[in-house]
């Protein structure tokens, strides 16, 4: 009764003390042990960490332990473990938006390019509208030589604004990749619209001008 009762009053660290004692009493209770784990985690206290150990080793397939137990080793600086264990709660519960975008700067850090592009496909699934996120998935999907995913996340970006200057290069130069000038056009002058002292948007406009045959155009775009 009174574990409940710092639970409803959010008085996490009693409420800690109070179903350790009971986790004592009842060894084996995942009930008892999950509600110790969930308080002794909104403590936000380094002494979180065995109980949320003994919670994931208990039920490694709860979503939110393997969370909480994650960020916890990511608060430690523990990137690599802390990874890990939001790869699995993921496993678990694909439509955490926030842990995919999280699982992609984390795999950035350590390296993991198919673990960042993965990651940064999910998260942009539910959230397409992220075009810096979109900008990096599709550098990673030509240094991989994917042209099918380079080619998925400019049809879906054709629909949603770009406004920053990086995002709409990224853009241009992609569809020049995938031998598509007709549409990297579109973001070249786009960019010269935004920045008209852009000269690299300029030479781009030209050339693709001239790579057709309009040479009128070509010169007034290189003026």
């Amino acid at each position: 009764a009174g574990a409940a009762l710092a639970e409803r009053l959010e008085d996490f660290r009693a409420a800690s003390a109070l179903l350790a004692r009971l986790e004592e009493a009842r060894p084996g209770d995942l009930a008892v042990l999950r509600r110790h784990a969930a308080a002794a985690w909104r403590t936000r206290s380094p002494e979180a960490e065995p109980v949320l150990r003994r919670g994931v080793e208990a039920m490694p397939r709860d979503a939110e332990l393997l969370e909480w137990l994650a960020r916890t080793r990511l608060a430690q600086g523990d990137r690599q473990e802390a990874y890990a264990l939001l790869q699995r709660s993921l496993d678990v519960r694909p439509d955490q938006t926030d842990l995919w975008w999280i699982t992609a700067d984390l795999a950035r850090a350590l390296n993991d390019a198919p673990g960042e592009r993965r990651s940064l496909r999910e998260a942009l699934n539910s959230e397409p509208g992220r075009a810096d996120r979109r900008a990096r998935l599709i550098a990673l999907s030509l240094e991989a030589g994917d042209g099918n995913a380079v080619r998925r996340a400019l049809e879906e970006a054709a629909s949603l604004p770009a406004d920053d200057l990086a995002v709409i290069e990224q853009y241009a130069s992609a569809w020049e990749k995938l031998a598509e000038p007709a549409r990297a056009m579109p973001y070249w002058e786009k960019s010269i619209a935004l920045r008209p002292e852009f000269e690299k948007g300029h030479l781009s406009v030209a050339r693709l001008h001239a790579a057709r045959g309009a040479w009128e155009e070509s010169l007034s775009a290189s003026l």
